[in-house]
């Protein structure tokens, strides 16, 4: 296992500021190699073993809409004799492990659309089709309203005006609803790749697995969506207010 000192990123530095930890020096540690198991030891920690006989063992922090929660992890699984970069700080008493573990062999893919593009997609052709009807709609009275020396004005306007004003106000909605949605929603990313680890463990009362694709941890609710080695899809929705939300897809 090759072991480097490296600055302590500006990210990194907010992460331990949001657990009030300070490290002793503004370093951390990068530690590569080839992993030959990986375990759960006492106290929540996690330990990796390396081909040459090395370990690593440190807290796992997950980070999320710019907080940092230590996890309380009960089993964990992953993927051995890979080639596996770790990035560690140490703080007080703590070894802490920092979000980015890196597979190298199993990279993540992933896709950022903006969601002006997504809502579009989604709401404009509902928008559009409304306002055809309302428009055919406005076309025929006009008509027939035009022709008034022919056709009795007081029955056309008793027949036409209840349908154009309820697709009118359709429309409205259509149009605020759509203006709504690009309002409270930014962008979508979708990332997809295999699962490399695989921890399950709770954060206060409540249950959780962490799914490790590419570098990065995502957590679910659900414990059986797919095991390290095995591709799995999520997208992540991000909300104006910086809030995520998560949809997992197995491959």
């Amino acid at each position: 296992m090759q072991q480097k000192q490296v600055p302590l990123s500006a990210a990194d530095a907010q992460l331990l500021k949001e657990l009030e930890m300070t490290p002793g020096i503004h370093e951390k540690t990068v530690c590569s190699g080839h992993l030959v198991r990986m375990e759960l030891a006492e106290n929540h920690v996690l330990r990796y073993y390396f081909e040459d006989g090395q370990f690593v063992e440190a807290f796992p922090l997950f980070a999320e809409q710019g907080t940092a929660t230590l996890l309380q992890l009960t089993h964990v699984t992953g993927l051995v004799h890979q080639p596996v970069r770790l990035e560690i700080v140490h703080c007080n008493d703590y070894t802490i492990l920092l979000p980015p573990v890196l597979y190298e062999a199993h990279p993540a893919s992933s896709q950022e659309q903006p969601i002006l593009t997504a809502a579009r997609s989604s709401l404009l052709k509902d928008t559009v089709l409304v306002a055809l009807v309302f428009a055919v709609i406005l076309f025929v009275l006009l008509y027939v309203m035009g022709m008034a020396d022919h056709i009795s004005m007081p029955a056309v306007l008793l027949g036409w005006m209840p349908p154009a004003a309820i697709v009118g106000a359709g429309l409205c909605f259509m149009l605020r609803r759509y203006q709504r949605y690009l309002k409270s929603i930014i962008h979508r990313k979708v990332v997809q790749g295999i699962v490399t680890e695989k921890l399950q463990g709770r954060i206060g009362k409540l249950s959780y697995t962490w799914y490790r694709i590419g570098p990065q941890l995502f957590p679910s609710t659900q414990a059986m969506l797919a095991e390290p080695g095995q591709p799995l899809q999520l997208t992540i929705m991000t909300a104006k207010d910086g809030s995520s939300a998560f949809q997992f897809n197995v491959l």
